[in-house]
C-alpha cells in the first residue's frame, strides 16, 4: 500500500500505512492517490482534496494605529473569506479618520469569528526645533519642539526624556549642539540646533599703561574673535571719526576705545602720551678707582625717582662701589634700572705724576739720541732706574732723592 499526497513541499509526501494521515503544507487542491497491491494485482484509487483556510481566532490586534490616513486592512488576500465591518463596509480594509472602536466579522468555509479593536489615528512624526541661537553673557533661550503628532517617547541630547521645551543658559566660551529625537508607533524623527556662545565686549587690555611696554607708539588691534574696535580722541566720536589703524599716539590726550559685537558695545578711556614709555639706561656695569666719583643720570620728563641709596633726585654722584638701582615713575609707567660699580683690583695708581721716557737711545756719540732721558712733572718724586743688556747684565743705574 502506497499513499501519494501530491504535497512534495511538506517533506512527507508518501506513506505505506494503511491509514493515510497527512498534514498539508498549504491551502489549495491536491490530487491524493493510493496504490493497493493484492496478490498479483495492483489497484489504484485517487481523490481530489481541497484544503481551505481556517478563520483566525483574533483577526484584529487590541490596538490599531492608523498612520498617515492609511486604510486599516486585514492581511487576508484569500478570497475564501468575507468581511463585514462595523462601518458597514464589506471590503478587506476600511479607512478611518478619527479614533474609535472598530469591529469586524470574518467568515469562511471553516467558520466565522468576530473581533474588535481600538483604532488610534496617528501619523509619521515630523520634528522641528526652534532655530539656533547666539547667547551672550547672562542670556538664555528656550528650544521648542514643533511636532505634528503626539510622541510616545522623546530623548534630548543630555539624556532628558521629558518635555518638549528646553532652557539653555550661556556656557562661557563654549558652543554646544542640542538635538531631540522623538518616536511614535508610526516612526521616528529628530532635529539638531547649534547654540553659539559669544562673550560680552572686552576692553580689559586697554588702559593708561598700554604704551608702557611698547617699542614704538603704535597700538595694534587685538585679535579677539567676533569683536571689532575703533578709537577716537573725542568722547562723542563715532566710527566715522575713528583714527586709522594701527593707532599712532602722537599727542597726549584722553583716547576712547570702543569694542562691539553682537552682544553689545563697550567704550573705555585712557590717557595716552608719547612720553609715557620711559627710555632711560644707566649703562653697563663699570669699574672705578678708589677716590674717583661716578655720575648716574636717570632724568626723564615729568617723572619721580627712588634710588636704592634713598635719594630722590634725577641724578646722583657717588664714590663708593655697590649696586645702584633707581625706580623711575612717570604715571602710570614705571621703569627700574641698575648699574653695578666695582673698585679696581689691584687698586689704581694714586700718584698723579706722569713719567716721560724716550723710546730711542743710541749712545754712539753722533749727537742724536745719545742720552736716555727720564723725566716727570713731580720734582719731589724719588725714582730709580736700571738698564740691562740682552744678556741680563746691568749697564746703567740712576737714582734720585726728593
Amino acid at each position: 500500500m502506497l499513499w501519494n499526497f501530491d504535497d512534495p513541499s511538506s517533506g512527507n509526501n508518501t506513506s505505506t500505512q494503511n491509514l493515510g494521515e497527512h498534514v498539508f503544507s498549504d491551502t489549495g487542491t491536491y490530487d491524493v492517490s493510493l496504490a493497493v497491491v493484492y496478490s498479483a494485482d495492483t489497484h489504484y484509487y485517487s481523490n481530489e482534496i481541497v484544503v481551505r483556510s481556517s478563520v483566525p481566532s483574533e483577526p484584529l490586534s487590541d490596538t490599531l494605529i492608523n498612520c498617515n490616513n492609511q486604510a486599516i486592512a486585514l492581511d487576508f488576500s484569500n478570497p475564501q473569506f468575507s468581511f463585514l465591518w462595523s462601518t458597514g463596509s464589506d471590503s478587506s480594509g476600511v479607512l478611518l479618520l478619527k479614533d474609535q472602536t472598530l469591529s469586524v466579522t470574518l467568515a469562511g468555509f471553516c467558520g466565522s469569528v468576530s473581533d474588535s479593536a481600538m483604532v488610534i489615528i496617528d501619523t509619521l512624526p515630523t520634528l522641528e526645533l526652534s532655530t539656533g541661537s547666539i547667547l551672550c553673557d547672562g542670556d538664555s533661550t528656550s528650544l521648542n519642539a514643533l511636532l505634528n503628532t503626539a510622541s510616545v517617547f522623546k530623548n534630548w541630547s543630555n539624556g532628558d526624556t521629558f518635555g518638549f521645551e528646553k532652557s539653555i543658559n550661556r556656557i562661557t566660551g563654549s558652543d554646544t549642539t542640542i538635538w531631540l529625537s522623538v518616536s511614535s508607533a508610526c516612526g521616528e524623527a529628530s532635529d539638531t540646533v547649534r547654540i553659539v556662545s559669544v562673550p560680552q565686549p572686552d576692553l580689559s587690555w586697554f588702559s593708561d599703561s598700554i604704551l608702557c611696554e611698547l617699542n614704538d607708539l603704535f597700538i595694534f588691534e587685538p585679535n579677539i574673535e567676533d569683536q571689532h574696535h575703533f578709537m577716537t580722541l573725542d568722547s562723542n566720536g563715532s566710527i566715522g571719526d575713528s583714527l586709522p589703524k594701527p593707532w599712532q599716539i602722537e599727542i597726549p590726550g584722553n583716547y576712547y576705545m570702543t569694542a562691539f559685537n553682537v552682544c553689545g558695545t563697550l567704550t573705555e578711556s585712557a590717557f595716552l602720551s608719547p612720553f609715557q614709555r620711559i627710555e632711560v639706561e644707566l649703562g653697563a656695569d663699570t669699574t672705578i678707582c678708589e677716590g674717583d666719583s661716578l655720575h648716574l643720570n636717570a632724568t626723564w620728563p615729568n617723572s619721580g625717582y627712588a634710588w636704592s641709596t634713598g635719594q630722590s633726585d634725577s641724578a646722583i654722584t657717588f664714590e663708593a662701589e655697590g649696586n645702584y638701582v633707581v625706580t623711575i615713575t612717570n604715571t602710570p609707567c614705571q621703569l627700574a634700572e641698575q648699574r653695578q660699580v666695582f673698585f679696581a683690583n689691584p687698586p689704581c695708581d694714586s700718584v698723579s705724576c706722569k713719567f716721560s721716557i724716550s723710546n730711542v737711545f743710541t749712545p754712539n756719540a753722533d749727537g742724536v739720541n745719545d742720552q736716555l732721558t727720564i723725566a716727570n712733572n713731580c720734582k719731589d718724586l724719588p725714582y730709580s732706574v736700571s738698564i740691562y743688556n740682552r744678556w741680563g747684565q746691568l749697564v746703567f743705574r740712576d737714582e734720585s732723592s726728593p
